[in-house]
């Protein structure tokens, strides 16, 4: 890994002190008819709005890239377990789209495959490779706005919903 850069989704897309302290790609918050007060989805939208800015390109010089959130604490090397067609990332086990109840009838409104196919995991911690990124950014943003419009995935999704 060579350089860091933060995602920040602010109210008007207005700067804060620390861009001061490191690279920052800003980017506007979504409107409440995207995020139905739920602001996470703005993790997946500011994604987006990176991979097509002019600054992804002068940043992301790596073949794989690592996502993390601010409070995510590396205490040591992190290896790439990522192939170019396999992500790596942390696994959540209330995440399961066939041991929680509830999940699999909601995961196969959305995923019509076999559900073992769906790993519980989420979009950080992750490595993957640079194309599978900018291939899945708008699907992770458009399934993240569509659970949230669906009262049900959203009661038994919750706070993980952008997750998925």
């Amino acid at each position: 890994m060579t350089a860091i850069t933060r995602l920040l989704a602010s109210p008007g897309g207005q700067p804060d002190r620390l861009m001061a302290l490191m690279p920052t790609h800003l980017t506007p918050q979504l409107g409440n008819d995207k995020t139905r007060g739920f602001q996470v989805i703005n993790r997946p939208y500011s994604v987006l709005l990176f991979i097509q800015s002019p600054m992804y390109k002068e940043r992301v010089k790596e073949d794989y890239v690592f996502i993390m959130e601010g409070d995510h604490l590396m205490l040591q090397p992190m290896p790439n377990l990522a192939t170019e067609t396999t992500p790596a990332g942390f696994f959540f086990p209330y995440m399961s789209p066939r041991q929680v109840p509830d999940h699999p009838r909601v995961v196969g409104k959305y995923y019509k495959g076999p559900l073992d196919h769906v790993q519980a995991t989420g979009p950080s911690p992750a490595i993957m490779h640079v194309k599978m990124m900018e291939d899945i950014a708008q699907d992770w943003y458009d399934l993240s706005v569509q659970l949230k419009r669906d009262a049900d995935a959203d009661r038994v999704f919750g706070w993980v919903l952008e997750m998925w």
